[in-house]
């Protein structure tokens, strides 16, 4: 049985320096991904020379640093401000982390080793699965493949993230049960997928994601079938429920989503103008990612 980790449970004392204890951990526990988040230059540098062969992201606010690991092809996370300062930066940590895994960067069976050094250094031990998403992958998993769902929050990532033409922008993506989505839906455009192989319209198919995030950005709902995908864009969702409304004071479009979740068996992700992604089944939010 796989081993199960805690969230930022599991730390490890720094007998002699954070690279020796990292190394280590990584060797002896089938680490799959590391995950550091610091401005040391020359850590970052002893990491990519000495650590075992992982997966790495670094996350940095040094924008030297962000140029040269690109220039040496190395995934960086951008920050836009220092990492935060003493106990801080483990809630910070947390919702990097959180972040990664809707970008795509983490998948729910790799097992993370995040390197934490600014004022203090820390090391912390983690199944994916464990962090604050098994809530949802719980939630879904008899309803829409949680491949599809994870290849959704990296795009919904994406458009909070960059918006459209660098502009804010939102989107509306319903996951699963689509014939009655469709039921449930009348068209604000022509159906740009009707016609189309499926091969093209697969969202785990990472060569279409930046064609099918396009869609994303349209007017109205991109409704995706539970296997991943896409059968239509720019979607109106009729019979919104507005007691939803007065129960959370949201906006049209997580009025749709959640009002969707309410009449079918779909799962739906709204990214909102402000950059949080939120999820709803059955009509009610269980998981939000963002602070708004």
């Amino acid at each position: 049985m796989k081993q199960k980790i805690k969230t930022f449970a599991h730390y490890y004392p720094v007998m002699h320096s954070c690279f020796d204890a990292a190394k280590k951990i990584v060797e002896e526990q089938k680490v799959t991904f590391l995950f550091v988040i610091t401005n040391n230059a020359k850590l970052i540098d002893k990491i990519m020379m000495g650590m075992p062969d992982v997966p790495t992201t670094i996350a940095t606010s040094d924008l030297e640093l962000q140029k040269l690991l690109r220039d040496k092809e190395i995934k960086v996370k951008k920050l836009s401000q220092p990492p935060l300062l003493g106990i801080d930066i483990m809630s910070q940590a947390k919702e990097l982390l959180i972040s990664a895994w809707g970008e795509g960067i983490l998948s729910f069976e790799d097992k993370v080793l995040c390197l934490i050094a600014t004022d203090v250094e820390a090391l912390v031990l983690f199944n994916v699965e464990d962090m604050g998403i098994t809530s949802i992958k719980d939630q879904v998993k008899d309803r829409v493949n949680l491949k599809v769902l994870e290849a959704t929050f990296s795009i919904a990532s994406q458009i909070a993230r960059e918006g459209r033409e660098g502009k804010a922008t939102g989107a509306l993506i319903v996951l699963g049960d689509a014939e009655n989505v469709m039921k449930h839906s009348r068209p604000l455009i022509i159906n740009p997928f009707k016609g189309h192989e499926k091969d093209g319209r697969c969202l785990l198919d990472p060569e279409n994601v930046a064609t099918i995030k396009e869609f994303a950005l349209l007017d109205g709902a991109l409704i995706v079938d539970d296997e991943g995908y896409a059968v239509a864009a720019g979607r109106y969702i009729v019979g919104v429920s507005w007691d939803l409304y007065l129960q959370g004071g949201l906006g049209g479009r997580h009025l749709a989503g959640a009002s969707i979740t309410k009449t079918t068996k779909a799962i739906s992700i709204v990214v909102s103008s402000t950059g949080t992604i939120r999820a709803f089944k059955d009509g009610e939010e269980i998981y939000r990612m963002g602070t708004s």
